[in-house]
């Protein structure tokens, strides 16, 4: 699975030892939207997608997001996909309408730009970079792999590839 995160993650952490990243999810606010985001529950692999609603690349990948984690569980791969949304505060109404419309995932919504930062940088994943951003993490909520931009209809087989490999 080396290849397949080398070609898929911009950023990949070591599974144990020095340089292993626990994932830590961010403070998210207290919204009353159906679904509500948790942490990984230690038998799947948990899928993080830091999202808004004006970005475009992210709300085209919503539709591959959807049907790669539906084939991945046929397949017996079954994957938490988390969406965390950095709007801000004055978007709750379009982020209520993305989530009304049916998002592939669990839904939550990050506190602040400062909680955004800080994740950011205990990812260490550059201030600059633009969303989407993918966090991978293993069922030992262990962070594998971070991918910053949009995923594509050519990268499934580089997800497949991790999720059903360690690496």
């Amino acid at each position: 699975g080396g290849n397949a995160a080398r070609r898929f993650c911009d950023r990949v952490f070591p599974e144990s030892g020095v340089g292993a990243k626990p994932y830590k999810p961010p403070v998210t606010r207290a919204i009353n939207f159906a679904s509500e985001a948790a942490a990984v529950n230690g038998s799947t692999w948990g899928w993080i997608n830091v999202w808004a609603t004006w970005c475009e690349p992210c709300r085209e990948e919503m539709r591959l997001l959807k049907n790669w984690s539906q084939v991945l569980k046929q397949e017996g791969l079954a994957v938490q996909l988390d969406l965390l949304s950095i709007d801000a505060d004055d978007a709750e109404s379009q982020l209520r309408q993305a989530v009304a419309s049916g998002l592939p995932g669990r839904v939550s919504w990050i506190q602040s730009d400062a909680e955004f930062k800080a994740m950011q940088e205990y990812l260490e994943i550059p201030l600059s970079a633009a969303i989407p951003i993918h966090v991978l993490v293993n069922p030992e909520s262990k962070v594998r792999c971070i991918r910053i931009g949009a995923v594509v209809e050519d990268n499934y087989g580089s997800v497949r590839e991790i999720f059903k490999n360690t690496f």
